[in-house]
């Protein structure tokens, strides 16, 4: 059994490959929607007087788990030539 994660902090990338990704898994895959998560960053304005004035920045990432039950070799080829905004991992689960 495989496990591929994919990641990504654009939306738009992220559904893209997920329409890509699909027609290619096999019938008996599982799909598991990860809930976003959100960075938040906080960054000073002026470094001198003003230690109150702050400008936060969100960063979220989307994920999905794909736990694929046989091997296939064209499916991970196909991987690759994703987009490169997207995170790959593979895991092999025994």
């Amino acid at each position: 059994m495989i496990k591929i994660i994919l990641r990504a902090s654009s939306k738009e990338s992220f559904k893209l490959t997920l329409e890509k990704i699909k027609p290619l898994l096999p019938k008996n895959s599982s799909i598991t929607f990860l809930p976003k998560k959100r960075k938040t960053f906080s960054v000073l304005r002026s470094p001198h007087v003003n230690s109150k004035a702050k400008d936060s920045f969100n960063l979220f990432y989307y994920k999905v788990v794909f736990l694929i039950p046989t091997f296939s070799k064209d499916l991970i080829s196909s991987l690759t030539t994703l987009s490169r905004d997207v995170s790959i991992t593979l895991k092999k689960i025994q």
